[in-house]
């Protein structure tokens, strides 16, 4: 339930920057990112908790899902404000690497939890 409400806390920030921004500044076409960035912090938070609760299943989900919504975040932000950026969509290259390693990791810290824990 902590988890969940502290993921609502962080939509309800992003919303209320959205509605703040849209207020103060009427003519700024790019509101609509602090949606895109409510998602890596949804996952840090959700990562951060996960950890906390020993929750491993769900770390995992968590670092996978926060490179990827990262890399979301940077590639819309590059395509938004600087525009003929069409080769943006390369940063996602970045991560395939990235969730390998995740993968990785997370296999060998299991093989070497159960070495340790029989």
């Amino acid at each position: 339930m902590i988890l969940i409400m502290s993921v609502g806390l962080c939509w309800l920030v992003a919303v209320v920057a959205f509605v703040f921004i849209r207020l103060v500044a009427t003519d700024f076409a790019y509101a609509w990112l602090t949606f895109i960035y409510a998602l890596p912090v949804t996952f840090i938070v959700s990562l951060v908790l996960s950890s906390v609760w020993k929750l491993y299943p769900w770390r995992e989900i968590s670092v996978s899902a926060l490179i990827w919504t990262l890399l979301l975040a940077i590639c819309l932000t590059v395509t938004s404000a600087a525009q003929g950026m069409e080769n943006a969509f390369m940063l996602f290259f970045i991560g395939i690497p990235l969730q390998i390693l995740v993968v990785l990791w997370f296999v060998f810290r299991r093989k070497a939890h159960k070495k340790n824990n029989p």
